[in-house]
């Protein structure tokens, strides 16, 4: 099952086109996402943690390849710290991602729980893993890339996310606020793209894991209105990149002098302020 775009892994980071984790900066201001392109993004514990899970999950057999664990202490103890620092120089001489037990265990734990919750959609029979495509975006004229976290036989895209709760409410806010709904339409626009059909006839799954146990697993589809409105979102993005581009102009969030407010609570009349206080009464 190769895709129209699709390209070999080892060309899709040096491949010039537009990603949505770049893009993404856009919706705080365009010189948010110039400076982001610029500045590689710092390792932390959660992107370490969230990566393994995605290795433990559509990739299983590279685990090992990738990833290292490092159970000692390193501070603490008679030659801690430069056992600590001979192991970091081993991992980055073999390309190696170092995880402490804490992070390994909980890659592992909700790696399980996501292949027992998700096994009708995801294993080697059902589907492909990782898989980078490009495409040129029809209105705006700008080369696009992603890679696919999983997409099935039956074209059914799926994006795993590991969250502290998988709670309705909870786990659609955060899906708003950290733009999962839009990076859900920009991938669907490249699947959409590259499969020849309409960004509505790409099904699209959240697969969302708690960070702690007992690993809780939901299974998420957007609502036809949210995939709108990430929609037109993703496509404002696009054209003000695209006149960025050719204007050659950045700008921060706001270009003018604005009219600031206090909060709410602050702009409040009296009797806002009594019919509270008489209410806690």
């Amino acid at each position: 099952m190769r895709l129209s775009g699709e390209i070999p892994r080892e060309q899709y980071d040096a491949f010039p086109g537009v990603r949505w984790s770049m893009l993404s900066h856009m919706r705080k201001s365009p010189a948010h996402y110039q400076h982001a392109l610029t500045h590689q993004r710092k390792d932390t514990s959660a992107l370490n943690t969230g990566s393994a899970l995605h290795t433990l999950v559509f990739e299983p057999e590279t685990y090992s390849e990738r990833f290292t664990v490092y159970g000692a202490s390193k501070s603490k103890g008679e030659g801690a710290r430069k056992a600590w620092e001979t192991f970091q120089e081993d991992a980055k001489t073999r390309g190696l991602t170092i995880l402490d037990t804490d992070e390994a265990e909980r890659a592992q734990g909700c790696a399980a729980a996501v292949r027992d919750k998700a096994s009708a959609y995801i294993a080697p029979s059902k589907g492909r893993a990782e898989i980078p495509i490009t495409w040129t975006d029809a209105e705006t004229g700008l080369v696009c890339k992603s890679r696919l976290d999983w997409l099935t036989i039956n074209r059914v895209l799926m994006e795993l996310k590991s969250t502290r709760s998988t709670d309705e409410r909870n786990f659609a806010n955060q899906a708003w606020k950290l733009g999962y709904f839009h990076a859900q339409m920009f991938y669907s626009m490249g699947v959409a793209a590259a499969t020849g059909c309409t960004i509505e006839e790409v099904p699209f799954l959240f697969v969302a894991v708690e960070s702690e146990p007992p690993y809780d697993v939901a299974l998420f589809e957007p609502c036809e209105e949210s995939r709108q409105a990430a929609h037109e979102d993703v496509k404002r993005l696009m054209t003000l990149l695209a006149e960025c581009q050719r204007t050659g102009r950045y700008p921060g969030r706001y270009e003018e002098p604005c009219i600031l407010k206090a909060p709410a609570y602050v702009l409040m009349s009296e009797d806002e302020e009594w019919d509270i206080q008489t209410k806690e009464l």
